[in-house]
């Protein structure tokens, strides 16, 4: 057998053509350490991985980003294998996201909190057992043959354009995985497990600060948003990956598509409604993380509004940017454009209270390519009863608005909140469906690469949970910009940008990530969405955005 070189942490050895990394170090070494997977090259691997040529190998721990996320999917996965053993007769499903938790309820039923107890007992005791997880990587035929009775699992895997498969098992618990698994139960610590709601939280500590928790926010805002989310999915009977994949196949994309739009705007509407039957209420300001729709949303509410007779006005609050020699920079030395005090916040309240007061004002109109405000801004004139809508990041800091009398507002906080699971194990993360929106837009309208835009998102996210995340629950209303069939409508647009992205890159691994994520919906033609839809924000030819 061929022998090849490889570096593991700097140190340079010679190995057969095909030795499976987990062979390259003693278990011992790998507990100790708390290694949770491998990084070969640029891509996260498994220590079931057979190494088939020279490569660079360094080992990943839950303080890393990509080993924490190993960290926290292989913790899920013990999660139900701890479930399944204890409640062989009852299915476990992962929901959505609460700070740094995952919310699980059951399909059908209640957990109580002496199901918690229990589970708890039994995941601790594989932990302190340290038992060997069987990680494998199976062929399409192989997998969808083994689960043929899982009908979530088998529809996955009949409509991915994948061709192989993470298959993991341990005592007695077999599913499959679209990212590594941790080798080893010893270095799945520490975790937390909360009775919660009628269903568990998975609580972790973050990787900027592990081992340690951070307290768990309960966020009972947004739960309201996800248990609509779970009834909606459940009239419509798709609930994930695979069944909207079955669907398309069937020729029911179209259908699926305007019951998607019709609910969304029947939301936009109630939420107007709302608004309507607020007198006070003539401000509304609309926040939230990058690629969330916030510009089609204020329009389209603006639109609600009017048809309900009620003059209504959006702005944004990019047009309230300080000349760029006054915008604040950060510890790089580079501008801070996320900042509060980017924006001349001053003037904002001066233009709102005035218009408040009834009288004309000059709203101002920031010049991108000069860094400055432009001489002259737009003349407006106050109707009888009309209500502003502000949109912009910083739109739920209380800051924005420190000289407007809180009656006059109502804040919404909007973001793709909820997507369909992979599988009934497996949630798709919201940041990862922004970051595809994001990418494609970007290419689209912006002429920025996907590496580009894989290069900044590290520095967006932070942005967000400094400036839009903290204030979440000052918002009066969330909006869950999330539609269940954009990832199948996105993949034709994302699937070359994620290829174009270099192996010797250092985001390749993200994008490999994206690109196998993205490969298991069975593309819809972008020609079926309608010009009205919040997703032509990010594709193009909506009606609301005259750019594109």
């Amino acid at each position: 057998m061929k022998s090849i070189e490889i570096k593991i942490n700097s140190k340079k050895i010679t190995v057969l053509r095909g030795t499976k990394i987990r062979d390259l170090i003693e278990q011992k070494e790998i507990i100790d350490n708390q290694y949770v997977a491998a990084l070969l090259n640029s891509k996260v691997v498994s220590f079931n991985y057979s190494i088939k040529s020279s490569c660079k190998i360094n080992f990943l721990t839950p303080k890393d980003k990509q080993g924490h996320q190993v960290y926290m999917n292989s913790l899920t996965f013990l999660l139900f294998t701890a479930f399944h053993k204890l409640f062989p007769e009852k299915k476990l499903i992962i929901s959505h996201s609460i700070g740094d938790s995952f919310y699980f309820y059951l399909e059908d039923g209640i957990i109580t909190s002496d199901m918690v107890e229990k589970i708890i007992n039994k995941m601790n005791e594989y932990v302190n057992n340290n038992l060997f997880i069987d990680v494998e990587f199976w062929d399409k035929d192989e997998a969808i043959n083994f689960f043929k009775n899982d009908e979530d699992i088998s529809n996955l895997l009949i409509y991915s354009s994948s061709n192989s498969f993470i298959v993991v098992s341990l005592d007695g618990y077999t599913t499959i995985s679209i990212t590594p698994i941790a080798q080893y139960t010893g270095v799945l610590k520490p975790f937390n497990l909360i009775h919660y709601n009628d269903g568990l939280v998975l609580h972790f500590p973050p990787y900027f600060q592990f081992p340690q928790f951070r307290p768990f926010d309960e966020k009972s805002k947004l739960f309201s948003i996800y248990k609509e989310h779970k009834k909606i999915l459940s009239s419509i009977e798709i609930d994930t990956v695979g069944k909207l994949n079955e669907a398309i196949i069937r020729r029911e994309a179209i259908d699926i598509i305007l019951i998607a739009e019709t609910i969304q705007m029947a939301k936009i509407t109630d939420i107007a409604k709302q608004i309507v039957d607020r007198p006070d209420v003539k401000l509304i300001t609309i926040a939230g993380p990058s690629s969330s729709g916030k510009t089609t949303f204020s329009k389209k509410l603006m639109v609600a509004l009017r048809s309900l007779g009620i003059p209504a006005f959006a702005i944004s609050l990019d047009d309230y940017f300080v000349n760029r020699e006054k915008t604040p920079k950060d510890e790089k030395g580079d501008y801070d454009f996320e900042c509060i005090e980017a924006l001349d916040i001053d003037y904002f309240n001066q233009n709102m209270n005035d218009i408040l007061s009834r009288k004309q004002v000059e709203l101002p109109l920031f010049d991108f390519v000069s860094g400055s405000r432009k001489k002259e801004g737009i003349i407006h004139k106050p109707k009888e009863n009309e209500i502003i809508i502000i949109e912009g990041i910083h739109g739920l800091n209380p800051k924005l608005t420190y000289k407007i009398d809180k009656k006059y507002l109502f804040k919404i906080y909007i973001s793709p909140l909820t997507q369909l699971n992979i599988s009934p194990e497996i949630r798709i993360p919201t940041t990862r469906a922004r970051l595809i929106r994001r990418m494609v837009r970007d290419f689209r309208y912006r002429g920025v690469t996907a590496v580009s835009t894989l290069a900044r998102w590290s520095s967006v996210v932070k942005g967000e949970e400094k400036n839009i995340f903290p204030y979440q629950n000052n918002a009066d209303m969330f909006f869950d910009s999330a539609l269940i069939y954009e990832q199948a409508i996105l993949r034709t647009f994302a699937e070359p940008l994620l290829k174009s992205v270099p192996l010797e890159s250092e985001y390749y691994t993200e994008a490999s990530i994206l690109l196998d994520f993205i490969l298991h919906f069975v593309p819809i033609p972008a020609d079926y969405v309608p010009n009205t839809s919040l997703l032509r924000e990010f594709i193009g030819s909506s009606l609301y955005i005259q750019n594109f």
